[in-house]
């Protein structure tokens, strides 16, 4: 049940970062806000693997996020990976 909700929010997560990447030209903040929810897939799939689930509710992408972070050997790397494409008025907030 779970290996195909993984696998399934793997290719989502990375349909939307092949997304950000083409729309990086195009308009960066739409950008920005696509590759954030390509992490925000590829997070809850790493959860789902650990057999978590996020409870759903206001904040539930806070809780994934932080799994993701707790979890993963370089959890800052997607951060830094996007920094520099950031919209200036969301670079700050990184």
């Amino acid at each position: 049940m779970h290996s195909r909700q993984v696998k399934q929010f793997l290719a989502e997560a990375k349909k939307k970062a092949a997304t950000a990447r083409k729309n990086l030209a195009i308009d960066e903040e739409t950008a920005y806000q696509i590759a954030y929810q390509a992490m925000l897939k590829g997070s809850l799939a790493l959860m789902l693997s650990h057999g978590q689930r996020p409870r759903v509710q206001l904040g539930h992408h806070v809780a994934i996020i932080e799994f993701a972070q707790k979890h993963l050997d370089r959890p800052r790397a997607i951060v830094r990976a996007v920094r520099p494409h950031a919209p200036q008025a969301q670079r700050r907030v990184l």
